[in-house]
């Protein structure tokens, strides 16, 4: 706590920099509320509706905040609300909540919807706990949610289709069969990174390896990549870890799209490939943001050919996410034979895990295919 009190003095402060910790579909779970969000707008209004008075010739030499809930003293009258999914906020999820509110002096609820469960987050905390549960629905209950999710998706409330899904997703956090059901939805409204992240978590329960590793968008890939001459899986491997194939994904460096492509490198590829007028907007578009990024790939998977002693693809790789001039510098300062050696030396942490995880996929897709890497 004494190391956050020195870094921030607002409450404006902290929430920016986990606006910036976080993806924007974890903030958005985050700030945001059920359906209409009517029950946060009234206690946004309820809160705002408190003021302080300012006093003067008080003696504030002792002050004391502290109250009384449950039989438990708190240092101030203020309990953490519970929230479901705290995991994908922050990786010890109830566990490091609760730690940080005992710390603190404040009591906190447990959502029954968070991992891990409640005896694990109770052994490691000495400070007050409530649990909150929630019931799950039956086979019924998410029936209806798919049902109201698939006919909104008709309607092109996409938004609000999604937003059904997360709610019955989150009700139903530990049954593996409901969040496959769930998974299959999302797919069919083209929600491809949610569905890809339930494969990816339900993965002991689904042994369709082909879920975890799809091949969303392949006619656009295939023809971007016979143009760009480059392999289509490395294109697929890219996008699977650029953007879930999320194609409205935007990075907090301001990446945007499938092929995470920034704006001023998309005008150029556009320029070039003769697509006109180009605006930020077109990077949505699936097909567009293929073909650039594609072309792109393809163009630093080339510019390493020569002399690289079989790290084309590694270094293109790291051309394409950490820029063509700061891979080259690698190249001339670690001159090393062996792939991996080099992959282990790439000193941005980033960018290291970066290549090794594009490889890993384009392994998988390339097996999967009944082929072999070529590189």
């Amino acid at each position: 706590m004494t190391e956050a009190a020195d870094e921030f003095e607002t409450l404006h402060e902290i929430v920016k920099r986990a606006r910036e910790n976080l993806s924007r579909d974890v903030w958005d779970y985050v700030v945001g509320g059920a359906e209409t969000e009517t029950t946060l707008k009234r206690n946004r209004r309820a809160l705002d509706s408190i003021a302080f008075r300012p006093r003067v010739l008080r003696d504030v030499s002792a002050v004391d905040c502290s109250s009384t809930f449950l039989g438990e003293r708190l240092r101030i009258p203020v309990v953490l609300a519970p929230i479901g999914s705290l995991e994908d906020v922050e990786s010890g999820g109830g566990v490091t909540v609760a730690r940080a509110a005992g710390e603190f002096g404040v009591a906190s609820m447990l959502s029954s919807v968070c991992r891990p469960g409640l005896e694990e987050v109770a052994a490691a905390s000495d400070g007050p706990l409530i649990y909150n549960l929630y019931v799950r629905g039956d086979a019924d209950w998410i029936a209806d949610h798919v049902r109201r999710a698939l006919t909104l998706g008709d309607l092109g409330l996409i938004a609000a289709a999604r937003s059904e899904l997360r709610l019955a997703e989150r009700a139903n956090k530990g049954d593996a069969d409901a969040l496959l059901v769930l998974r299959d939805s999302y797919d069919i409204l083209g929600l491809h990174d949610r569905a890809l992240l339930l494969s990816t978590r339900s993965a002991g329960h689904d042994d369709d390896i082909h879920r975890l590793y799809p091949s969303h968008y392949w006619d656009e890939v295939a023809s971007a990549a016979r143009d760009a001459n480059v392999d289509p899986y490395l294109v697929l491997s890219v996008i699977r870890q650029e953007s879930y194939f999320n194609e409205a994904a935007v990075s907090h460096a301001g990446a945007v799209g499938l092929m995470q492509i920034m704006p001023q490198t998309g005008h150029k590829l556009a320029r070039r490939l003769g697509v006109s007028p180009f605006d930020r907007r077109l990077l949505f578009d699936p097909g567009v943001s293929i073909r650039l990024g594609a072309r792109f790939l393809g163009d630093q998977v080339r510019s390493f050919a020569a002399g690289s002693h079989d790290l084309q693809f590694p270094l293109g790789l790291a051309a394409y996410n950490a820029g063509p001039k700061v891979a080259r510098r690698w190249l001339e300062r670690f001159p090393v034979d062996d792939a991996d050696a080099f992959v282990e030396r790439i000193p941005y942490k980033e960018t290291r895990l970066y290549v090794k995880k594009v490889l890993k996929n384009y392994a998988i897709y390339k097996t999967l295919n009944g082929s072999k890497p070529d590189a």
